[in-house]
């Protein structure tokens, strides 16, 4: 049967009628429109969410292997990883039309960041989580995640106030889910319920000041309030007007487990089942601080000092309590806690500053705490009772590391000692130059106050390592020694401790990088002109 050479006039006969008409050109914009904004832009969003779709449609937990699956996810984040690289390294960005908010520096090293740290964490986590009981968990685990990172993705990218609150509610769900990975205990029930309440506290809070934002400036979007903010100054001062951006900004503290809103974290890591503990600690307080990092830069700079005061009383009450509260604390999970609020305040003391200078040692020091975190966890994660096959729980159950393996110690001691910021490491230069900025800020009593704090904070870590080098078990039933034989595991914290030892070189490379980040971050349309 041969062709109809009538089909094709037809068919142009057609579409030329329909493209005179105004629907029609009104339905091309309004797609085009949408394939700009949703498809576009998120083009790294949308490949997260159809490979979750992936997972989902094919998931099939009596046939897969359990180890091939969770090493085919890390694959997938890894391939993510190289195109995020990419485009940051060579300025691509993987877009028409290239001028989006999504491709700007700031959001692709938020990004990346995040991206490489859970690639870390499943690596250093593999063993616990493959080990599960419920095997079923296993395979939800990379589903999970994909949703985690794709909220984080979008909360990073957007500039919409609603928009941030519903992904900010998105994580939520995500680590709710986590924790309940491992409810065998009235502890962990208890942790979990605990982070609902609070969670759902905080973002009721975030929820109020976006609806009487709306109201005052007609719109969520953050370049809107930013600019009724900059016409606007001689009002701002007024009590309602405060109140309003004043909460917005206390429902992050909250999140963030900032002083005075801190005295349910402890509870939230000795609860959580150990790999979710890191999640929280390292992946999701980063993701808030990031966001805090782009409201203040960004949308609240020019009130900054309006809310000034707020933000160095909740910075230094951080340190105070969670350096006195490390000091007394006898369980792993709850001095890491109480050490996390402590490091919490010092990046917070950078942002209260309202300065350059010290936003990028801020976002020098959260850098230095993740990694830090990381590699304290990923020594504990792996430490075993030499019998029962128990993980540690207790800080004296690190003692007797020192007898069976000397190189984990040297890098245990070097953690602690990057912790304490003894000097030439790079966390020392990290909070100098936070002291630096302060004075320079004219807040010299803060400055007193902080060098006591420190003081304290230094006295227990030389105290651990005294005890690390010096004490020795003589009881068998106490004898906890590191049990890993990943190679993975020896490569990260051999170049983890190389770079603690030698960063303090590189710090003019780290602070001009840092610098262009921020500007980024202040100015997210200014690579367009």
């Amino acid at each position: 049967m041969g062709s109809n050479p009538i089909l094709p006039y037809l068919f142009i006969y057609y579409y030329n009628l329909l493209s005179s008409s105004e629907d029609f050109s009104s339905f091309l914009l309004f797609f085009n429109h949408c394939y700009l904004t949703y498809v576009n832009i998120f083009w790294i969003e949308w490949l997260l969410f159809l490979y979750t779709l992936y997972l989902i449609i094919f998931f099939n937990a009596k046939r897969i292997d359990f180890e091939f699956y969770y090493i085919r996810f890390i694959l997938f984040l890894s391939l993510l990883l190289s195109f995020l690289f990419l485009s940051y390294t060579f300025n691509i960005p993987f877009c028409l039309n290239g001028a989006d908010l999504s491709c700007n520096k700031y959001s692709l090293f938020c990004k990346i960041s995040i991206l490489f740290l859970l690639i870390l964490i499943l690596i250093i986590s593999y063993n616990k989580f493959l080990t599960q009981p419920n095997k079923t968990s296993v395979n939800e685990i990379p589903i999970v995640f994909t949703f985690l990172l794709l909220f984080i993705f979008i909360l990073i990218s957007s500039y919409d106030f609603f928009i941030m609150y519903l992904c900010i509610e998105g994580i939520s769900l995500i680590v709710y889910t986590l924790g309940s990975l491992m409810n065998e205990s009235l502890i962990n029930i208890e942790a979990v319920v605990k982070y609902f309440l609070v969670n759902n506290i905080a973002s009721s809070l975030f929820l109020w000041s976006i609806s009487y934002i709306f109201i005052l400036v007609g719109s969520t979007d953050a370049f809107d309030v930013q600019y009724y903010i900059l016409y606007n100054l001689e009002i701002m001062s007024n009590t309602f007007l405060y109140a309003i951006f004043f909460v917005t900004l206390v429902s992050i503290t909250f999140k963030l487990a900032l002083f005075p809103f801190q005295w349910w974290l402890a509870d939230i890591f000795e609860g959580l089942w150990t790999p979710i503990t890191l999640i929280y600690a390292i992946i999701i307080k980063a993701t808030f601080f990031l966001l805090f990092f782009k409201l203040i830069t960004g949308v609240f700079h020019n009130i900054i000092f309006l809310i000034q005061p707020f933000l160095f009383f909740s910075a230094l009450g951080s340190i105070i309590f969670g350096s006195i509260g490390a000091l007394i604390q006898v369980r792993i999970k709850r001095f890491m806690a109480y050490t996390s609020i402590a490091q919490s305040g010092y990046i917070m003391t950078g942002l209260a500053c309202n300065s350059i200078n010290g936003y990028v040692s801020a976002m020098l020091y959260l850098v230095m705490y993740c990694l830090i975190t990381l590699s304290f966890f990923l020594i504990v994660l792996n430490m075993e009772h030499i019998t029962k096959k128990t993980t540690v729980i207790y800080l004296n159950q690190l003692y007797s590391i020192f007898i069976y393996n000397k190189e984990i110690t040297f890098h245990l001691v070097l953690i602690l000692l990057v912790m304490a910021a003894i000097p030439p490491f790079s966390s020392f230069f990290a909070k100098l130059f936070i002291c630096m900025v302060s004075i320079e800020a004219k807040f010299e009593l803060i400055i007193v106050f902080l060098l006591a704090i420190t003081l304290i904070s230094t006295f227990y870590y030389l105290n651990f390592i005294q005890q690390l080098l010096f004490f020795k078990y003589k009881h068998m039933d106490k004898i906890y020694f590191y049990n890993s034989k990943s190679i993975l595991n020896f490569i990260y914290l051999r170049i983890n401790s190389f770079f603690f030892i030698f960063s303090c070189f590189m710090l003019p490379f780290f602070y001009k990088f840092m610098y262009s980040l921020i500007f980024s971050c202040a100015f997210p349309l200014s690579f367009l002109f």
